[in-house]
């Protein structure tokens, strides 16, 4: 059972890396980062041959990846009661209290980029999703109780 678990988290991640690079990664090759948001022009143009389809798939793969991944971390909390059952504890509820925003950050980030690509890659639609970004990376902050569970 332990395997199983460690294996679907590994998949879970491997599918949430795939879907990272749907909404990285344009047809042509180029390459979307934040420095982006501050200039309209270069940002369409990196987004010029995005398909609508590349937010919207990576959105919903993205949160079943997560879904998956979860029981990943649950299989090593498995692994480590035997040991300390005081930090198998911490790290179930750290899971459980962090997958949440993980998940919402990923979904935010998709439909940013999806409302950027459908309103035509305007100056509006950039500022736009920029307002809603800066709100999204206040609520990234709250998944700190990854890094020191695990």
């Amino acid at each position: 059972m332990l395997k199983t678990l460690l294996t679907l988290g590994m998949i879970g991640h491997i599918i949430c890396a795939v879907t990272d690079i749907l909404i990285t990664f344009a047809k042509d090759g180029k390459r979307f980062n934040f420095k982006l948001m501050s200039d309209n022009e270069k940002m369409s143009e990196v987004m010029a041959n995005m398909p609508l389809k590349n937010p919207m798939l990576s959105m919903l793969l993205g949160v079943l990846a997560i879904f998956i991944m979860i029981w990943g971390y649950f299989g090593v909390c498995l692994y480590v009661y035997p040991y300390s059952k005081a930090y198998a504890s911490v790290l179930f509820i750290s899971t459980v209290l962090c997958m949440i925003p993980i998940t919402a950050f990923h979904v935010f980030c998709g439909t940013a980029e999806w409302y950027y690509i459908r309103m035509g890659k305007t100056e509006e639609s950039r500022s736009a999703i920029a307002c809603s970004l800066r709100w999204n990376f206040g609520m990234r902050s709250l998944e700190i109780g990854i890094p020191t569970a695990m």
